[in-house]
């Protein structure tokens, strides 16, 4: 259950998530790949050293400032995360703490 389709510009794009860590402080990161070319789509998480203490297991910082075609409510309907009462912050912008709520393979 690691694949979704988005719809960007009218057109369907095959995506497989993918689970790693940041190397920094071994949080949850989560990567789409395109199914098709196997190219990095978008990292769907984003990396806060400084608010990983938030972080409880399976969770990580939803990368929601460059969520441009909606993945976010994707991954939500599909039954692959949920969102938390939780945020993170850096700079200007907020970042929420999302559940994963599937095991997805590891890249």
């Amino acid at each position: 259950m690691n694949k979704i389709n988005l719809n960007v510009f009218d057109e369907e794009v095959k995506l497989e998530l993918f689970a790693d860590t940041y190397f920094s402080n071994q949080s949850l990161a989560i990567e789409a790949i395109e199914e098709e070319t196997g190219e990095n789509y978008k990292t769907v998480s984003v990396n806060l050293p400084e608010c990983s203490y938030l972080l409880e297991d399976n969770e990580f910082f939803f990368d929601e400032n460059n969520d441009l075609f909606n993945i976010k409510d994707v991954m939500i309907n599909a039954g692959i995360m949920a969102v938390t009462n939780k945020v993170g912050a850096s700079g200007f912008c907020q970042y929420p703490v999302c559940k994963l709520l599937v095991d997805l393979p590891r890249k």
